[in-house]
């Protein structure tokens, strides 16, 4: 996806709850991860986890993956 502030592509990935089914019009929280990708499998792994276990309730969690971690994540 083309990001219009950093005019540069971003990739996302999704992670649907394992109960998600499109033709039930269920709703769940969105979880919004900035971070990069070699940390967005760990959140989708502990969120399972965390799922699983009742211990949260599911989410939708989407992971922006960013280019410059200091450039994105630094206040200027």
């Amino acid at each position: 996806m083309k990001s219009e502030i950093y005019k540069e592509k971003r990739s996302f990935y999704i992670k649907l709850p394992r109960t998600y089914e499109a033709t039930i019009k269920n709703t769940y929280p969105v979880i919004y991860l900035l971070d990069d990708k070699r940390y967005i499998q760990h959140y989708f792994n502990i969120l399972d986890t965390l799922s699983e276990g009742g211990m949260t309730p599911e989410f939708i969690l989407i992971g922006i993956e960013h280019q410059s971690r200091i450039l994105d994540l630094t206040p200027t």
